[in-house]
């Protein structure tokens, strides 16, 4: 299994803290390098754990972070038809359960304690929303998130009083983390940085877009409240 430079800074952020925030551009491995940090977890414990993995609605899990999570696992052997309840969307691993649900269930938000928490995308769903999946989660919780704007993870997760770990990662930091080669189809980066804005000398773009460069290629938070790009 290969490991990308932000799966080695997540290993080190989980020490001591509550949270890892993971805010990141267009292909940085978030998702996945989580998933893989998860797998890894869950096979080494020899205690019984409850995950949960949760994303917006269905079928962001499924074309997001579940893709991630079964691909690993087959890919690398440790996927099995007997461990698969396909119905509750569950997964056992080992001691642990991983179970799949979305935030738009409210009978699951409201449902049964848990040690783990992973929100993928989570600037999709509500404060509200998060603070029934938190308040009933023992104890790491990993957030992920494209920076299109501002919003609760800045404005109220992220302050003294919480114990987390901040990442910013691009997709420069989806290398392998021994030999610094790209995990990254050679397309996939020059679709990203084709995107990388040109000014003239008076500071108007001459080619690119500044703003989807800002997010999708830096990893910095944007101004792009209510502006679509497909596929990223």
């Amino acid at each position: 299994m290969k490991f990308s430079k932000l799966f080695v800074k997540i290993a080190q952020a989980m020490k001591g803290n509550r949270f890892v925030v993971l805010q990141g551009g267009s292909s940085s491995s978030k998702t996945y390098s989580t998933a893989q940090m998860l797998i890894i977890q869950a096979l080494k414990s020899e205690k019984r754990k409850l995950v949960s993995v949760v994303a917006e609605t269905i079928p962001h899990l499924k074309r997001g972070v579940m893709r991630d999570f079964f691909k690993i696992l087959i890919e690398q052997g440790f996927y099995s038809e007997d461990y698969h309840n396909k119905t509750d969307s569950t997964y056992k691993l080992g001691r642990w359960t991983i179970e799949f649900f979305s935030a738009d269930n409210d009978a699951k938000l409201r449902g049964a304690r848990r040690d783990i928490l992973f929100v993928n995308e989570c600037n999709r769903i509500t404060w509200d929303a998060f603070t029934q999946l938190e308040i009933r989660t023992r104890d790491k919780i990993f957030l992920d998130f494209n920076p299109v704007s501002r919003f609760w993870v800045h404005s109220k997760l992220m302050n003294p009083n919480n114990s987390y770990s901040f990442i910013k990662s691009t997709y420069l930091d989806n290398v392998d983390h021994l030999t610094g080669q790209p995990l990254l189809e050679e397309s996939i980066i020059k679709a990203i940085e084709s995107r990388k804005p040109v000014f003239d000398t008076e500071g108007n773009i001459l080619s690119g877009d500044e703003q989807f460069w800002k997010v999708y290629g830096l990893g910095e938070v944007g101004s792009m409240e209510g502006v679509i790009f497909n596929n990223w």
